[in-house]
């Protein structure tokens, strides 16, 4: 990602002076006036379509928000910022035209612009991209917007693993947004698209492997958390004959799926088989399922009952992912679920902190009757 930076010092003033602002080129004491020295970059990001003269405005509230700026900061000339990120005069004066609109900095005769005030708006407006809308992901927005309260605004939208629509939304929003918490799938331009964020602004919800890089986030570890989830309850699973995945392709969900179940029937000695539909695995009496998709879930009940089979005695069941229809269906159907209202909090967390961490959202094998 190639951006464009105009890099110029910043004179911090602390104290008072009836001479007023006066920049020097060093630090030290004139006047009555300690001055220390910082550097600050304003960013122009290449790829977004946020009007250059905006991404100026946004790159210098941001800075005021992080303290990086203070009230008395002298900032660059329209002219030296101009030729700094190689764009008009014009386009600069916009930007500090609407800065100086909003009473953030102010400009004085022979002495040029500076930051007269620390008072922005510091409401915190948030980027979220979800794949597609459930019961679990409602109960993931809900726990993220209670947490934030009224600290942000947040903007929700979907791809629906769509890489079109994945694009068209990042890219017309590039700078627009403070944070972009973001939920991926599995496409080879997915990580591209990525890059046209400020990676410090970037954190990663669900599934990480489709992503380059260590954005922070909170996340599942799909093979692990599959691995420990059926390890955890063993004992049931060995009193059937055999278990058996159905993993429809293509599917949504990662492959690591497959890896946790393969490594379980290994180390336990179960045997495991992984099929694409029901077709190639009908129900069975002494056999259990691991159902990824509800719909198979619905079809494989169905044919239960056509069998004569009874769930949890006949034939076994483990669903993925957890919803309240599953607590009552069947007697209840037993799930491999993560804390989608814990992931909501997590990222929250995240998002208020600021701290960069990699955070691996709980999982857990509810047992119902159905196992």
């Amino acid at each position: 990602m190639t951006n464009q930076q105009g890099i110029y010092t910043i004179l911090r003033y602390t104290g008072k002076s009836e001479a007023g602002l006066q920049p020097i080129a060093q630090t030290g004491t004139r006047n009555g006036i300690t001055i220390s020295m910082v550097q600050y970059k304003v960013k122009l990001n290449a790829k977004s379509n946020l009007p250059k003269y905006e991404q100026i405005i946004q790159s210098l509230t941001d800075a005021i928000g992080a303290k990086q700026l203070i009230r008395g900061s002298v900032l660059p000339s329209i002219k030296q910022l101009s030729k700094e990120l190689n764009i008009s005069c014009a386009t600069v004066a916009k930007a500090y035209d609407e800065l100086k609109r909003r009473g953030i900095i102010q400009s004085t005769p022979y002495k040029g612009f500076h930051v007269a005030s620390e008072s922005i708006d510091h409401t915190r407006r948030i980027f979220l991209l979800f794949d597609e809308l459930n019961l679990f992901k409602e109960d993931l927005y809900n726990s993220f917007k209670h947490r934030l309260a009224r600290k942000a605004v947040i903007d929700l939208y979907f791809h629906h693993y769509n890489i079109e629509v994945f694009k068209t939304l990042i890219l017309d929003n590039v700078g627009r947004y403070n944070n972009y918490v973001i939920m991926p799938f599995y496409h080879p331009e997915v990580a591209e698209v990525l890059e046209a964020i400020d990676p410090d602004k970037v954190l990663i919800l669900d599934q990480p492997g489709y992503v380059n890089g260590t954005y922070p986030g909170v996340v599942q570890d799909f093979e692990n958390d599959v691995y420990q989830s059926l390890k955890s309850r063993a004992d049931l699973i060995r009193k059937y004959k055999k278990l058996i995945l159905i993993y429809p392709e293509p599917n949504i969900h990662p492959k690591d799926i497959m890896h946790g179940f393969e490594r379980f029937c290994s180390d336990f000695g179960i045997k495991g088989t992984i099929t694409q539909s029901l077709t190639q695995a009908p129900p069975q009496a002494g056999s259990a399922y691991i159902i990824i998709a509800d719909v198979l879930l619905v079809e494989l009940i169905k044919q239960c009952h056509q069998k004569g089979l009874k769930v949890g005695q006949d034939v076994g069941v483990i669903s993925y992912n957890d919803t309240p229809l599953k607590e009552i269906l069947e007697g209840g159907i037993t799930t491999i679920s993560t804390d989608f209202r814990q992931m909501g909090i997590s990222a929250a967390e995240l998002v208020l902190s600021g701290r960069k961490d990699k955070i691996a959202n709980p999982v857990r094998l509810l047992v119902r009757q159905s196992l």
